[in-house]
């Protein structure tokens, strides 16, 4: 009896370190394609603000606010975005659904991210 319940004890503790490590895994956040009058940005949405969609564009993290939208593209089923015009709340509700940190991104959790991918060009701002 004893011999299953360490059996069992050291089979619990060897499935702790079975499966993926969360590097495996690719962008959690829809692709979005946005326009502004001074650029274009495609990247993976990190999170969508009252004010502003923050996106991962691969080596750098840019801030689009909504008020410098010429024209947005949002896949998976993203809502659409109106230019220059701040979404409703059922609609920025879709937007955090989709994004990679959809509670928010603390200035300390974008520290972390821009370390974690080696970024290090500075926050764009557009």
């Amino acid at each position: 009896m004893r011999f299953l319940v360490r059996l069992s004890g050291l089979l619990l503790l060897a499935g702790c370190h079975v499966g993926p490590a969360l590097s495996q895994f690719g962008p959690a956040g829809g692709h979005f394609s946005l326009r502004t009058s001074s650029a274009t940005v495609q990247g993976e949405l990190l999170a969508a603000t009252d004010s502003s969609l923050i996106v991962f564009e691969g080596q750098r993290v840019t801030e689009v606010r909504y008020i410098s939208l010429t024209s947005a593209s949002i896949r998976p089923d993203g809502p659409r975005l109106h230019p220059r015009v701040v979404p409703s709340r059922a609609d920025l509700a879709r937007l955090r659904s989709l994004s990679r940190f959809p509670q928010g991104l603390s200035p300390e959790l974008l520290q972390r991210f821009r370390e974690e991918n080696q970024i290090t060009a500075e926050l764009r701002r557009l």
